[in-house]
């Protein structure tokens, strides 16, 4: 399946956290989504999301180092529909300033929410506003 995807993680704690060769950021404690796309294949690129070891390349690979991914939602489309996804989060959700968004014109493709429930309502919403179906793809155990 070709399309977009959102990895959530949970950050229990407030953390110094290094991206890249950047100076440590600080990341306060909450719940956090990662918008991406993944036109060659949503699988391979969950998969590679969920691996502990590999090579870190871009920004999300340096936050999961830190935080593992706890579940994915994912929309399947032909095109990349990240960043209208990604737009949307921003009107909803503390934005991550930069973080993920290096290749497009966004303000960024991480974000933070301080509750799971306003998360999901978030995530829900910006996916059906980008004309995606949202599917509980993945969730840290594996299952579909």
């Amino acid at each position: 399946m070709k399309g977009t995807y959102a990895l959530i993680m949970r950050l229990p704690e407030p953390r110094m956290i290094s991206i890249g060769n950047h100076p440590p950021t600080h990341f306060p404690a909450g719940y956090y989504v990662y918008v991406g796309s993944a036109l060659g294949g949503i699988e391979a690129r969950v998969n590679r999301h969920f691996r502990k070891v590999k090579k870190l390349h871009w920004h999300i690979d340096y936050l999961l180092a830190e935080t593992p991914v706890i579940e994915v939602t994912a929309g399947e489309t032909e095109t990349r529909a990240e960043c209208a996804v990604a737009r949307t989060l921003g009107t909803q959700l503390e934005a991550i300033p930069g973080f993920g968004s290096s290749d497009c014109r966004c303000s960024s493709h991480l974000f933070l929410s301080p509750d799971d429930k306003q998360l999901a309502a978030a995530i829900r919403h910006a996916f059906e506003s980008a004309g995606i179906k949202p599917e509980l793809w993945k969730t840290r155990t594996g299952e579909k």
